[in-house]
């Protein structure tokens, strides 16, 4: 059971993400023309404890390689084994106002987030079952897994006063589609030398939206949110750099008052079932008071409630030459809340044929895993722009050592004169 939990876990994780840095959405650039309607899109994976070759073999095998198993269960630490992702795909559009020096934008995207953070002991049992701590305590403090999933509908203003400066925000409607949170402040699983009985010590808390209103752009909650942005051009060390600044899903989700809520203070003591004749297997069965006491305690905290819930943000600042043609260069941070995610701060080295073309690398460290690096490309002409992102090459080039996966890209459309 513990195994299949992780992999649905890992399945939808997989399936969602973009953990690290962020490719800008394209409401942020009217571009040349009067107006614009365009489309972007990232997802990503990533975990420093948790390799590529763990990742595809538990979501795509029925029986997890033993080497596989092994390597990876020498990989976790004591504390702190972190997974995460995020996904946001949406459709952007904005147009100029007349004789002013703004820009209306609009936006409507899907977004998910996912974390995962766990001590070690809590993987060994996921994958190898609690037989292995016979005798001992197995350690659960401080595990915490979150999903949230949401609708997000905004406008906004863009400003351009003058030449290389540009700033404005968007305000936006939230649709809070599904969410689930859990938090084990402290908890252990004692196994006895023989097997003979398990004794669980739980304190926690966690909640989810209402799971018979589920699916894609259901309502189950409803909030606001904020996102604000800077750019101006810099002149220094004898070159052009432009100098970005975004803070963004500044905001909250209040979910209806059938969100199931528990608060978990509870021991229980699981004992074995000693049958001496099979054949009355069921009435020996019978005559032991089998009522899960877990679950029983779990029951004794459930409250039904309206529940408050920051939506996970980011702030990101980067800076970078800006050339007509040659070498390219910059760096940027991440900082997020919300999350288990740390600081992510990354290098970029590139090249810029031309105004239309550039191909950027990027090498970083931080967030849900520790080195990354990727790869980027942008184009643009008087019509069309896109930008392409992809990270988390050292995951496939060593599988075995690093974990994650990261993809985004964005395309443009311009209309007018």
């Amino acid at each position: 059971m513990m195994r299949l939990t992780l992999i649905v876990v890992l399945s939808a994780l997989t399936s969602s993400g973009f953990s690290q840095r962020f490719l800008s959405p394209t409401w942020l650039d009217l571009g040349p023309k009067n107006a614009f309607v365009g489309a972007y899109g990232f997802g990503s994976i990533s975990s420093a404890q948790m390799s590529n070759s763990f990742l595809l073999n538990i979501t795509r095998s029925e029986q997890l390689d033993s080497d596989i198993k092994d390597e990876q269960l020498s990989k976790f630490k004591e504390l702190n084994n972190l997974i995460g992702g995020d996904y946001s795909i949406g459709l952007q559009g904005g147009f100029v106002l007349p004789n002013l020096c703004a820009s209306v934008v609009f936006s409507a995207t899907d977004e998910a987030h996912l974390g995962a953070v766990f001590p070690g002991d809590v993987g060994r049992i996921a994958l190898g079952g609690n037989k292995q701590f016979a005798g001992e305590v197995a350690n659960l403090n401080r595990t915490m897994f979150s999903s949230l999933r949401y609708q997000k509908i905004g406008v906004g203003l863009n400003f351009h006063p003058s030449e290389g400066v540009s700033y404005g925000g968007m305000i936006s409607f939230l649709n809070g589609e599904s969410t689930a949170n859990l938090n084990v402040n402290q908890g252990s699983i004692y196994t006895s030398l023989i097997g003979d009985s398990v004794l669980l010590d739980l304190k926690g808390s966690a909640y989810y939206s209402d799971t018979s209103n589920s699916g894609f752009l259901k309502h189950n909650g409803g909030g606001a949110s904020v996102d604000l942005f800077f750019t101006q051009h810099v002149e220094a060390f004898g070159s052009i750099w432009e100098v970005n600044a975004l803070l963004m899903n500044m905001g909250m989700i209040q979910w209806h008052p059938e969100t199931e809520a528990y608060i978990v203070d509870t021991n229980v003591l699981a004992t074995g079932i000693e049958v001496n004749d099979l054949s009355n297997a069921q009435s020996a069965i019978n005559a032991n008071n089998l009522e899960d006491s877990l679950l029983g305690g779990v029951r004794s905290g459930l409250s039904r409630r309206t529940t408050n819930q920051i939506t996970p943000g980011y702030m990101q600042l980067e800076i970078k030459r800006d050339v007509a043609s040659g070498l390219e260069a910059g760096a940027g941070v991440v900082v997020r809340w919300q999350t288990i995610s740390r600081t992510y701060s990354w290098l970029n080295v590139g090249y810029r044929f031309s105004r239309q073309l550039a191909i950027i690398s990027e090498f970083g460290y931080g967030g849900y895993g520790s080195f990354q690096a990727g790869l980027g490309a942008s184009y643009r002409n008087e019509r069309f722009a896109a930008t392409l992102r992809i990270a988390n090459i050292e995951a496939a080039i060593a599988p075995k050592t690093f974990g994650g996966i990261t993809l985004g890209c964005g395309v443009q459309y311009f209309l007018g004169t």
